[in-house]
């Protein structure tokens, strides 16, 4: 609506009359009927009693309680798989509008969320809730179109079903971004806007720290939902994800080593790491701890400048990663880093990093092998950060994360060994491997549909 509702006459059908011709522009009382409204008629309400009682009667979803004007939330259908989310606290906060767009095949939501108020604008995607809920943290870029927040945000869904999904951990895969520079645009008003839309989805999904955003934002994210996970503090509270994820690569990064250099000393070994963020600084100083011959590359100078001083490490241009010398190559910063042609120039002879989505496209996987360089498939070697967070989400301890953690190091060398066994890539092995899982838990869903046992269906697809 407009703020001119907020004049508007008490009565009910004065108000849908408003709403009809005034606010939509025409009287089309079958779309009223089929509870059918355009989102830009939501913006604005003045909930009233009355008009209380219009919208829960009228558009039939309407939760409210007259006694707290200052707080509303509410959901209302509109045309096919398109909703929008209005959530007020006053005359003057606009209020939260979330659109439903149409997910790719093989995806099952992809929703908008947008607050004009504070500048919100963000992606959640849910991929698959096969396996369970759906689990990924929310990361925060300036991202130079929707289009290329939209594209992220799918293909980093997509990953962290196949994540979860290795990792046991009874969820499925989902992600969130938000577009705006992290540093410049992010405020507690953006941040608890985003956990609404993140309630909105009512325990789909739950979301975390990534790239852009910290404890603390995430804390404040938790203000408006029960959803948002990796907290500090509390029972179950898990913390920042992030050493936990530096430790699963670390540890992956030797087994690896140990496969393609006979041995899983680093001593000497030229590693370059490519992100010092809060992971890839933290697997720097593992690398250093233990021997190896660190190079680092990063757009933050302060970040370099700690690496050369405190762990010895070389710095390396942007622009010059693949031509550097180098025995292991370790990208932390953002996905799409191999493609067919940084891959040919690569020295390294094995690759193992906390990045996601590292490879640009599939078949990079074969250049890769053909070149005799080895390849750990991302969502299996950085898969410490969302141990972490499952073990809040199911409230275990911390005896959970830790055989978890452990397991991401067993796997790796599994995968390695069918892949010389098979000939195949490593990614595909892993890939197989997940598409199996998802197919019995399919089946498993199935059953609970055909006989209403959905807990006993599902059982041994959850972790003890």
């Amino acid at each position: 609506m407009c703020r001119k509702c907020w004049s508007l006459p008490k009565a009910t059908e004065s108000l849908k009359l408003y709403l009809e011709v005034e606010c939509l522009g025409y009287s089309d009382t079958k779309r009223f009927n089929n509870l059918v409204i355009p989102c830009k008629a939501l913006k604005f309400f003045n909930f009233g009693v009355e008009a209380t009682q219009f919208a829960s009667g009228f558009l039939g979803k309407a939760v409210f309680n007259p006694g707290q004007n200052h707080r509303l939330e509410e959901k209302i259908l509109t045309d096919r798989n398109e909703y929008a989310h209005c959530h007020a606290t006053n005359r003057e906060t606009m209020p939260l509008i979330i659109t439903e767009e149409t997910p790719p095949t093989g995806y099952e939501r992809l929703i908008f969320a947008e607050d004009a108020s504070n500048g919100l604008q963000a992606y959640i995607c849910l991929h698959s809730t096969v396996y369970g809920p759906a689990a990924g943290g929310c990361r925060m870029w300036a991202y130079n179109s929707r289009e290329a927040a939209r594209e992220d945000v799918l293909r980093l869904a997509r990953g962290m079903t196949a994540k979860n999904v290795m990792a046991g951990l009874g969820l499925g895969g989902g992600k969130s971004v938000i577009i705006g520079n992290a540093r410049k645009d992010k405020t507690p008003a953006m941040l608890r806007a985003f956990g609404r839309a993140v309630n909105a989805l009512e325990g789909q999904y739950y979301t975390a720290e990534d790239v852009g955003f910290s404890p603390q934002d995430i804390r404040i994210v938790a203000e408006e939902t029960d959803y948002a996970v990796g907290l500090e503090g509390g029972e179950h509270g898990s913390g920042d994800p992030s050493p936990f994820t530096a430790e699963g690569v670390f540890q992956c990064l030797k087994v690896g080593a140990n496969d393609v250099f006979g041995s899983a000393d680093l001593t000497g070994r030229r590693v370059l790491v490519q992100g010092l963020g809060n992971v890839g600084m933290s697997l720097a100083e593992k690398l250093h701890a233990a021997g190896a011959s660190l190079i680092v590359s990063d757009v933050n100078q302060t970040a370099l400048d700690l690496a050369r001083d405190r762990l010895r490490a070389d710095i390396c241009p942007l622009d010059q990663v693949f031509d550097a010398q180098m025995d292991i190559f370790a990208p932390c910063a953002l996905g799409g880093i191999l493609t067919h042609d940084s891959t040919r120039k690569l020295s390294a002879r094995l690759v193992c990093g906390a990045a996601n989505n590292q490879l640009a496209e599939g078949t990079v996987a074969e250049t890769l092998g053909a070149r005799g360089i080895r390849y750990l498939p991302d969502y299996v070697v950085n898969a410490g950060g969302i141990i972490s967070v499952a073990g809040e989400i199911h409230k275990a301890g911390d005896a959970y994360r830790q055989a978890r953690l452990k397991e991401i190091a067993t796997r790796i060398a599994e995968i390695l060994a069918t892949s010389k066994l098979t000939g195949q890539s490593t990614t595909r092995v892993a890939d197989q491997i997940v598409g199996d899982i998802l197919d019995r838990a399919r089946g498993h869903q199935r059953e609970g549909q055909a006989t209403g046992n959905w807990a006993g269906a599902l059982m041994s697809l959850y972790p003890n």
